[in-house]
């Protein structure tokens, strides 16, 4: 693994990140009802100006990993 590629900050961070979406995600769903991918959807809608995206940005958007997969 390349030394520069993560700091000990960036370590931490992304830990403090997981600790955080592990806590937030079973509240996301008992609260508000909806798969993750649904309230990455809202969530990109909601922060955007006039809450309107165009499919294609909306896709761009929305992160690849919380899509699901058919097989």
């Amino acid at each position: 693994m390349n030394e520069q590629l993560l700091t000990d900050d960036d370590l931490t961070l992304y830990g403090l990140f997981v600790e955080a979406f592990s806590r937030l995600r079973p509240l996301v769903h008992r609260y508000l009802g909806v798969p993750d991918t649904w309230f990455e959807v809202l969530l990109r809608l909601g922060r955007t100006l006039g809450h309107r995206l165009r499919m294609t940005d909306l896709a761009e958007a929305v992160s690849a990993d919380s899509i699901p997969r058919h097989t």
